[in-house]
Order: structure tokens, then C-alpha cells, then sequence
């Protein structure tokens, strides 16, 4: 996932949105961007966000704000500043719980944990700098710095994982969490084109350094060393006092690393371009664990190859294969338990096209992706990295106009995901064999979204419709028997332009009201999807 922050413009341009809707959700949404002298712009994005929910008790507070500046240096060179900051207030909820391996006997809504706790609040500071120069039309360098800060705090009481008794009493247990992370990472890199005969190449070469910092303070009693029932199907919130949690974890990891790429993008005719590349990353990790007051250590060096073609049949149709490697460094690696990195192999072939003269693009691929050195325990419960999975399917997207006035984007997978070896379950102590299906992947998903456009009272109006559907997944590693059923949510909603400075939208989510289950961890860690629902907003352009 590659997110892009909106940079600013020289020239001026606004808007505000208002929304509302339903549980009491009220948002505000700004974005204002605009020259402050021929050489300086500047943005600023910003939104806040008070709402309940359909899930009992639960209240949420979230505000954000983005400004950033953009610098002509001269002709050929600019800096670009953006600065994050984000707060949210949100209480721990840890969903609804299946009875006997039965969902819906206890209705969507029913919060098991304890308003008392407060929310857990989670902060994130970051600052970014990009520094990019032109030598020429054909080659160019950047250098970028970033730095985040990211903090969450808070008490949580959460559902237990023993089955309630006959009369729906249910073990609980109650954490408190002291998160800090820090992330910086710097990068510089070349990229142009050159010919070598008559092969043409679009090549990038680049250095980045990076440091994440992880700084965990864990604390927690259960049910067993203090009541923390709750009643199910008559929950009584505040039964008791809250109890003090005791010492869990108490541990800061940083994770450095240095890393060279190069990438060359090679056009062999004028129908066939390959894509050469590879990553070569060294790393070091250091684990301090403050509450036995030990530190180790774990170092690594890594090479990631991938490899790519694409031959342009038509105008209409490119066929095209990538194959690549990855890894990422595992949390808790030391020279003791050389927890070698996960790592993965994924290779794709497909083809782009076009249809109905260009009005519609479309991708259709299948692919497969291994994993290898998951990360798991041993029969003694050690740290270990011998869990491997399997993932392949086939993706399809489409998206563009039918006709003038008819659009339509679509949306489905088919993936098949699976354990390839069995390893233990180490929150639960039991064996997990291969073949079982990874968690909340389901084998079908499909997205369908139509818009038709036309006019009221010589105004444009658009008119949406659209759904989603997601098929049976599995719920519970250590139960493959738990799925979470299919389901098929609809969605429609209109856009009214009264101006061009005022433009009203009305939406309405899950139209039939179905009762449907988002993901879990097991069968008492249940996220219920949200019941309908309705937003109203309008915009005003400025």
C-alpha cells in the first residue's frame, strides 16, 4: 500500500465538507491550498471526527492535521516540507464472542469490555523533507528525510479466551498499554534514461538508511488471579473494581538498517520492455527485555532480486510477468533463537487491456506468493521461525465508461491460502497441520460499483449503487471448523452539484441491514460488521 499525501499547488483552491450521519457521527473535513509568493506554496489538510457507534458504550474522538509547503528553489530544484499529526480516542474492543461455535447468539452490538477503561489514545507526529533536482530533461536526484513518532496508552479489559458457562458467565482479563515507536529513515537516489545502441533504458539508483525503535510497556491480570466475569447475555458494567494489572512486558527493539537498489527498465523493441532489478539490505537488530534485564542482538544481510517483462501485443492489450523476493526482519530475532527474516517469493503474470475504444481499462492476473520463516514456537514454547504458507488466485479489475453517461468499476479475487507446514498455535498450545486456511482470507471477494450520471433541474447528479461480497472465511487457527459466513453488503448514494461551490452527497451503507462478521482471531474475538447505516454531507468550494 503506497500512500500519498496531496502536496500543494500555485494555485488557490478549498474545500470544506460537513458530514453527519447516523450514531451520532459528525466529521469536518478541510483542504486549502494556495501560492504564498511565486516561489512558496502551501497546503493544508485537516479533519475532525466525533462519533458513537452501533457497538454499546463505545465513543470515538479522531482529529488530524497536514500542512506542508512546497519551494521553487530555482528552475530545476524544489524542497518540499510536510508535517503529520493525528489523535484518536478509542476505547479497546475486542468484538462479540460465537456460543458453541455459533455467531448472532449474542446481538452485534454487546460490548464485553468495560467503559471504565476509558479509550486508548493514540497519537502520531511526523515530519518529512523532500529535496528533488532536475540536471536536465532526462536526469534528476531526490534526497528525502522522514521522521515519525508514534504513541498509544491506555486500559483495556478484554474478552477471555475459556468458553462461557451454562448460565453465560465469561473470564475477562484486563491489560494496560505504554507503546512508543519511533521511524526515520533517509534516501537518495538517481534516476534518468540513456541509450546503449538501440536498447533505451530508464534507470534509478538509490542508497536509504533507516531506524525503527519499538518501546513496549505491557501490563495484565486475568480472570484466574482476579474476577473479572461479565454476564453475556445481562452484561452489568462496573460490577467491580477495577483491578490493578501486574508486570507482563517491559522491552525496547530497534531495528537499523542499509540498504543500495538499482532498477533498470530496458525497452529490447517497441513492443517488449523488461525490468532488471535488485535490493541489497544489511541489518542490525538489539533487543533490550528491561524486566529480565537482558539484551541481544541479531544482524543480517539480505539480497532481493525481482525481474519483470511486458510485450505490448496491441494498442489495446500488454501481456506482462513480474517475479520478485522480499523479507522483513522478525520481531524478538537474536543470535540465541537466529530467527532468520520472513521472506517471501511472489510471481505474477497477467495482461492490461482496454475495451469499448479506451473508455475501459482492465487487469486480469494470477499470481502466487510463498512465505517461508514465519514466526511461531517450538514444542517448549521458544521462539522459532519454520512456519511457511502458500497463497495463489486470480485478480480481476475493471473500471472506465460504458457509455457517456454510464460508469462502472469492478473488483474480484480468487485466492487459495494455506499453511504449507504444521506449527504450534502459541496462544492457544495446540498443533496447527498443514493445509489449514490462513485467517480472514476469504476465496471469493467481489466489489461492483455503477454510477450513472445525469441532471436535475439542469444541475449535475450522480446516482451510485454498489456492493460487496465477501465469502466464507476461516475464524480460529486452532479451529479450522470456526468460519465467519459469506456475506453480501449494498450500497447506493447520490451526488447533487447545486454550483460549482456546493455539491451534496446523501449515502446509505449495508441497505439491508446484514447481520455479517468482518474478521476475527477466534471464535471469542469476533469484529461484527457494521449494521445500516446513513451519511449525509456537503461540500463548499471556495
Amino acid at each position: 500500500m503506497n500512500l500519498v499525501a496531496k502536496r500543494p499547488t500555485f494555485e488557490t483552491d478549498g474545500e470544506v465538507r460537513l458530514s453527519a450521519g447516523s450514531f451520532d457521527t459528525y466529521r469536518t473535513d478541510v483542504d486549502w491550498t494556495s501560492p504564498l509568493s511565486d516561489s512558496v506554496a502551501v497546503r493544508v489538510v485537516g479533519f475532525y471526527e466525533d462519533a458513537e457507534s452501533f457497538r454499546d458504550t463505545i465513543e470515538t474522538k479522531k482529529q488530524g492535521l497536514t500542512p506542508s509547503f512546497t519551494f521553487l528553489l530555482n528552475e530545476r530544484s524544489q524542497l518540499v516540507y510536510e508535517l503529520e499529526y493525528s489523535h484518536q480516542e478509542i476505547p479497546f474492543d475486542r468484538g462479540v464472542i460465537a456460543i458453541d461455535g455459533e455467531l448472532g447468539v449474542i446481538p452485534e452490538r454487546r460490548f464485553l469490555g468495560e467503559p471504565g477503561d476509558g479509550p486508548i489514545e493514540t497519537e502520531a507526529v511526523g515530519h518529512q523533507i523532500e529535496f528533488q533536482h532536475d540536471f536536465n530533461d532526462n536526469w534528476s536526484a531526490l534526497l528525502g528525510f522522514n521522521y515519525r513518532d508514534t504513541s498509544l496508552e491506555g486500559f483495556a479489559t478484554e474478552n477471555g479466551f475459556s468458553a462461557p458457562d451454562e448460565d453465560g458467565n465469561f473470564g475477562r482479563f484486563r491489560r494496560f498499554r505504554d507503546y512508543d515507536a519511533t521511524y526515520q529513515v533517509f534516501r537518495a537516489e538517481i534516476s534518468g534514461s540513456f541509450d546503449t545502441g538501440d536498447l533505451a533504458h530508464r534507470i534509478i539508483v538509490g542508497v536509504d538508511a533507516d531506524e525503527f525503535e519499538n518501546d513496549q510497556f505491557i501490563l495484565r491480570i486475568r480472570n484466574r488471579e482476579f474476577n473479572q466475569e461479565i454476564n453475556i447475555f445481562n452484561p452489568v458494567f462496573g460490577a467491580f473494581e477495577l483491578p490493578e494489572p501486574l508486570p507482563n512486558a517491559d522491552r525496547i527493539e530497534t531495528q537499523e538498517s542499509v540498504g543500495l537498489y538499482i532498477q533498470d527498465q530496458i525497452s529490447l523493441t517497441e513492443k517488449i520492455d523488461i525490468r532488471l532489478g535488485a535490493r541489497i539490505d544489511d541489518y542490525d537488530q538489539k533487543l533490550n527485555n528491561r524486566r529480565s534485564n537482558t539484551i541481544s542482538t541479531f544482524s543480517e544481510t539480505q539480497v532481493s532480486p525481482q525481474f519483470g517483462v511486458v510485450y505490448k501485443a496491441t494498442e489495446a492489450l500488454s501481456l506482462y510477468a513480474v517475479y520478485g523476493e522480499n523479507f522483513r526482519p522478525l520481531s524478538g530475532a537474536t543470535d540465541d533463537n537466529n530467527l532468520d527474516p520472513n521472506e517471501s517469493k511472489s510471481t505474477e503474470i497477467g495482461l492490461n487491456f482496454t475495451l469499448n475504444n479506451g473508455a475501459i481499462e482492465g487487469t486480469f492476473a494470477i499470481f502466487d506468493v510463498e512465505q517461508s520463516n514465519i514466526s511461531t514456537v517450538d514444542e517448549d514454547f521458544n521462539a522459532t521461525a519454520v512456519g511457511e504458507a502458500g497463497s495463489q488466485g486470480v485478480e480481476l479489475d475493471l473500471k472506465g465508461d460504458l457509455t457517456d453517461t454510464l460508469s462502472v468499476w469492478l473488483s474480484y479475487s480468487y485466492i487459495d491460502a494455506e499453511t504449507e507446514n504444521a506449527f504450534n498455535d502459541p496462544d492457544f498450545g495446540t498443533v496447527v497441520p498443514a493445509g489449514s486456511d490462513l485467517l480472514n482470507i476469504p476465496e471469493n471477494q467481489l466489489s461492483l460499483r455503477v454510477v450513472q450520471r445525469t441532471q436535475l433541474a439542469g444541475k449535475s447528479l450522480d446516482l451510485i449503487g454498489g456492493l460487496t461480497y465477501v465469502d466464507e472465511r476461516n475464524g480460529f487457527f486452532s479451529d479450522q471448523d470456526f468460519k465467519l459466513p459469506s456475506y453480501t453488503t449494498v450500497q447506493i448514494a447520490t451526488n447533487y452539484e447545486i454550483s460549482e461551490f456546493l455539491e451534496l452527497r446523501a449515502e446509505i451503507n449495508n441497505l439491508f441491514d446484514e447481520e455479517h462478521y468482518t474478521n476475527s482471531f477466534a471464535d471469542v474475538w469476533v469484529q461484527p460488521g457494521t449494521p445500516r447505516n446513513v451519511r449525509l454531507s456537503t461540500t463548499f468550494r471556495f
